[in-house]
């Protein structure tokens, strides 16, 4: 998959706890290897990513662990990363 990152996603990147830097370049990495979500949702686990019922587009939430969700946008063949937070702010504004 291609990926891209939103503005907001790149500083959001920012604040975020070494070990959830970790983790994310872990799954970033598994996502670009993958053809498309549902080959991912195999190899990373079907419980850990999840689609988002959205009338605005193919939304995704994939979990990052207890605590941490990426927020992503589907869009053809490219991903596009629009939000990375804790569980208790994720989806107030997502997507």
């Amino acid at each position: 998959m291609n990926l891209k990152a939103s503005r907001s996603f790149q500083k959001s990147l920012r604040s975020l706890p070494k070990e959830v830097l970790k983790r994310l370049r872990e799954i970033i990495t598994l996502m670009e290897e993958v053809e498309d979500m549902q080959e991912l949702a195999v190899r990373f686990g079907p419980n850990n990513v999840k689609l988002l019922k959205s009338g605005k587009g193919e939304y995704y939430r994939i979990k990052l662990g207890y605590r941490w969700r990426l927020g992503v946008e589907v869009k053809g063949s490219v991903v596009i990363l629009r939000k990375i937070g804790s569980r208790e702010n994720f989806y107030r504004d997502f997507p």
